[in-house]
Parts: structure tokens; C-alpha cells; sequence
């Protein structure tokens, strides 16, 4: 069975009646936190590096290097939720997702 939430598709191995019970139970804040993260993504994607100087970047490397390991383990946690209740995560192409 085949669910897609914002940008991401996510594949079950439930039988159709389980996963709409599942959902149904979600947490009320469901669509909010879908929300929350589409404006994370958003203001991630506003973000250019290439606009900045080597010397910018370098002075900056720690806390770049810092926070991109922060958002790398955000990322890895929330997929690893997704999995642990039998869903898989599929890469999308994002130009047709968006």
C-alpha cells in the first residue's frame, strides 16, 4: 500500500484496514508537524553556498559542519521511526514532487 505525505512516499507492508486504523489513531498534531517540517525544508532550501566566499565558508566551517551533522541526524531519526512501524522511505525525484 502505497501513502504519500508532503515530498515523501512511504510503502506498508499492513493490510489496507490496519494502516487506515493506524492513521486514524495518529496523533493529532499529524498535519502540523507535516507543516513543520515543509518549512524546515523550505528554509533550508532558500539557502545558497555557493554565494559564499572561500574565506566566509571557512571561517564558518565548524558551525556549518556542526549544524548539517544536527540535520543529518534529525533526518536519519525521523526515517528510522518511519521504518520501525513497517513503512519504507522512498527517494523521490523533487522536481516532480514539488
Amino acid at each position: 500500500m502505497l501513502f504519500t505525505v508532503g515530498r515523501v512516499r512511504y510503502y506498508s507492508n499492513m493490510s489496507s484496514n490496519d494502516t487506515i486504523d493506524r492513521l486514524a489513531a495518529g496523533p493529532v498534531g499529524t498535519g502540523r508537524d507535516i507543516g513543520r517540517l515543509d518549512a524546515a525544508v523550505d528554509a533550508m532550501g532558500d539557502i545558497d553556498l555557493t554565494d559564499w566566499s572561500d574565506t566566509a565558508l571557512s571561517g564558518h566551517l565548524d558551525e556549518l559542519s556542526s549544524v548539517l551533522c544536527r540535520v543529518d541526524a534529525q533526518l536519519s531519526r525521523l526515517a528510522d521511526a518511519v521504518r520501525s512501524r513497517g513503512f519504507s522511505v522512498i527517494e523521490m525525484d523533487l522536481k516532480q514532487a514539488a
